[in-house]
């Protein structure tokens, strides 16, 4: 029995040793197109076992926005561009979550 529970141990701390939350969470908007680009960096082995699963987007506090992935783009990060009409002054939180562990948040202000 200690035996099962002593590998049972090993293989969540292992798991948990992989999983991570996005390292950082870039955003950047472009007024003459209306597009709000989120680039996510998340390194991972395997885009279709580990990946970005979900991204928030908020404008002045109130949830605009939710994609949700399936598969992560790039081994290195996830990009997605969304179109949002954003005016100066509006300040804008995105969330970007691991479909494993953790999230990461990024905020603007739109000039």
């Amino acid at each position: 029995m200690k035996r099962l529970f002593l590998v049972l141990f090993t293989i969540a701390i292992s798991t948990a040793l992989l999983a991570h939350a996005p390292r950082s969470v870039e955003l950047s908007y472009d007024k003459d197109k209306q597009e709000l680009t989120v680039e996510a960096e998340h390194r991972v082995r395997n885009v279709e076992n580990h990946y970005i699963d979900e991204i928030k987007i908020y404008v002045n506090g109130e949830e605009v926005k939710v994609k949700e992935l399936t598969v992560q783009s790039l081994p290195e990060k996830e990009i997605q561009t969304f179109s949002l009409s954003l005016k100066k002054g509006d300040k804008v939180k995105v969330v970007a979550g691991c479909n494993r562990v953790g999230s990461r948040s990024a905020e603007i202000t739109i000039n």
